[in-house]
Formats: C-alpha cells, structure tokens, sequence
C-alpha cells in the first residue's frame, strides 16, 4: 500500500535528520512502533505527522510538542527570466 510506504519513509528520514545523520545514517536504524514513538540509537524518538491531500510530513523531536501545525505560504509567480 503506497500509503503506508510513504508514512514510515517519512517517519523514519524524520528521525534521521533529528540526529543530523539523515538517510545516510541507514534506514534500518530507525524504528517505527506506533506511528507516533519510534526508537532511535537506544531513544525513544516522538513522531508528529501532518497531512495535506498533495501529501504528508513527520517531525520528529526527543520529546513531546504541542503539536504540528501546517502553513502554506503564499509565493510570487516566477517568470521566465527569473530561473
């Protein structure tokens, strides 16, 4: 199911990142428990997820936050000449 795939990538590069290695540090390093604890290098890691119809996101942090809160940001057009 691609959906489950892409909750434990994003779940699992989350935790990565928190202990600056990033997938360099191996995805079998990170585990998933309950979509919202995991078990990194002996420590328990907090999972948030945030989720939006074009797709998903988790932070991961060492302990608990109040929460995720997703913004979209308004952009300029960009024409042309500007890439």
């Amino acid at each position: 199911c691609p959906e489950r795939f892409f909750t434990l990538w994003t779940a699992k590069e989350a935790m990565l990142k928190l202990d600056g290695r990033g997938i360099s540090g191996g995805l079998q390093n990170a585990r998933v428990q309950d979509f919202c604890t995991g078990i990194l290098a002996g420590r328990t890691v907090v999972l948030n997820k945030a989720e939006w119809p074009e797709g998903l996101l988790h932070v991961a942090t060492w302990r608990s936050v109040a929460g995720v809160e997703l913004r979209t940001l308004a952009t300029p057009e960009l024409l042309p000449g500007d890439l």
